[in-house]
């Protein structure tokens, strides 16, 4: 697994300092790339980037993701989750329990909300 990833693995999970969103953002601000919008987590809701996905006018939706790729997931109705494609069959997500891992897709795949990539970013 590429550096770009494995620096992360093993952070600790700090509820409103550091989450899956805030993952997401210094993943891919290693590359230079900013969200218009701070991700934030609270009570198992994305606020303020759920009100409407403008946020990500860089990433096209894919249907087969590759290393790199923004994974979403949606319970309820609601994107409350999401994390960085390792590889076609994993991603990389804060957890509350273990903080920064790797996990099977397979696992999530009936949450799954989507594969989006920014074509801009050369990812690792």
């Amino acid at each position: 697994m590429d550096k770009c990833f494995t620096r992360f693995l093993g952070r600790p999970f700090i509820a409103g300092k550091f989450d899956c969103w805030s993952l997401i953002e210094e993943f891919y601000a290693q590359f230079g790339y900013r969200f218009d919008c701070a991700f934030r987590y609270k009570d198992s809701k994305v606020l303020p980037c759920e009100i409407g996905f403008k946020y990500f006018k860089d990433w096209n939706k894919v249907g087969v993701p590759k290393k790199g790729d923004l994974v979403l997931f949606k319970r309820k109705g609601v994107l409350y989750h999401g994390g960085v494609i390792v590889n076609r069959a994993a991603f990389m997500h804060a957890t509350r329990s273990f903080g920064v891992v790797v996990s099977p897709l397979t696992c999530w795949k009936t949450q799954l909300f989507g594969f989006y990539r920014n074509a801009e970013l050369d990812i690792c």
